[in-house]
């Protein structure tokens, strides 16, 4: 599945056109005609509106809109998801998710710090485990929910690189975090899987990283909308090296050997060291993880033994970690 603005893939625009006046215009009488001169509005390349497209090559999925305006009487909310569509063959295999997910990264990434949407209570609990908020109900004849989301406070919430996104946590996220837990090949330098809970425990401190610090563990997700795994730094203040800050990745097992980890990693330390403006960031690794040490290399991080210690962790035991260091613009790509 891929996920596109419809301004890179035209040829979906009568299909999003006639799924939009199908579900909510037609019944009221309204003409085909206006919703197509209204979606050629979002071809412009502005910021809001635009139409964003689920699809498989040539397969249309579904389809989004991300708008200015969802309800004329509730103008102080602004901008909206919208229109959520999904072509009824492929509805419960995660594509709405992920035209919602899209679309609302979308609009934090353009500067929009809250945003809305609105639907059916029959759907509530498919919005509300992708973080959004019910804030008020039994609105217009439908009698519908709005709900709202915010951006993470002090922290960019996507970072797009060539192939990979980067982006805050999302509730819908836990059951892909679990599974690459559960993972025995994926959690081997970590002694092993995890219970779901220590997962979700794990996942609410990434989100609280954020929180606090504005920077953390990133989700990784393909282009696709599929998730990937992590990578990001995190702040420690209750270890061996005393207070830093460290770099670390982790992928599911079909997205080894991809060069992910070094692409994803290396957008992380650019976010931090420019907007964060950390002086360094440690990294850290057992003798025997190789894989770990050559992203690390390709990541031009510079070896300091001095640094090198032995803690003990839970699950593992005593573990002697090796010490790399990044800087700014210290040799790295």
């Amino acid at each position: 599945m891929q996920i596109s603005d419809l301004r890179q893939q035209p040829e979906f625009f009568d299909t999003v056109a006639d799924r939009v006046w199908r579900a909510w215009w037609k019944p009221s009488g309204v003409p085909l005609e206006r919703i197509s001169d209204g979606l050629a509005g979002m071809m412009k390349g502005e910021s809001i509106p635009f139409a964003i497209v689920a699809h498989e090559g040539n397969e249309f999925l579904g389809s989004t809109l991300g708008i200015a305006s969802d309800l004329a009487d509730r103008p102080q909310y602004s901008p909206w998801v919208a229109a959520v569509w999904v072509e009824p063959q492929h509805r419960l295999k995660q594509v709405g998710r992920s035209l919602v997910g899209h679309a609302a990264q979308t609009l934090f990434a353009r500067g929009f710090e809250r945003i809305y949407l609105c639907s059916s209570v029959s759907r509530r609990n498919f919005y509300t485990r992708q973080g959004w908020k019910p804030i008020e109900d039994n609105i217009g004849e439908h009698r519908q929910t709005v709900y709202v989301m915010d951006a993470v406070r002090g922290a960019c919430v996507v970072i797009d690189t060539p192939r990979l996104r980067l982006r805050v946590w999302q509730e819908a996220d836990r059951e892909a975090f679990a599974a690459m837990n559960a993972d025995p090949e994926v959690m081997q330098d970590l002694g092993g899987p995890i219970s779901r809970a220590e997962s979700d425990a794990k996942l609410d401190r990434y989100v609280t990283a954020f929180d606090r610090q504005g920077f953390g563990r990133w989700a990784i997700e393909s282009r696709s909308g599929h998730f990937l795994g992590y990578a990001g730094v995190m702040a420690h203040h209750d270890h061996v090296l005393d207070a830093h800050c460290e770099v670390g990745w982790r992928l599911v097992r079909r997205a080894w050997g991809q060069g992910y980890a070094t692409e994803a990693a290396l957008a992380a330390l650019d976010d931090v060291f420019r907007r964060a403006r950390l002086t360094e960031v440690l990294s850290y690794t057992a003798p025997d993880n190789l894989r770990s040490q050559r992203v690390m290399a390709r990541l031009g991080l510079q070896r300091d033994v001095s640094r090198d210690f032995t803690a003990h962790y839970d699950n593992v035991g005593k573990w002697r970690g090796l010490v790399w260091v990044a800087r700014p613009l210290a040799g790295r790509p």
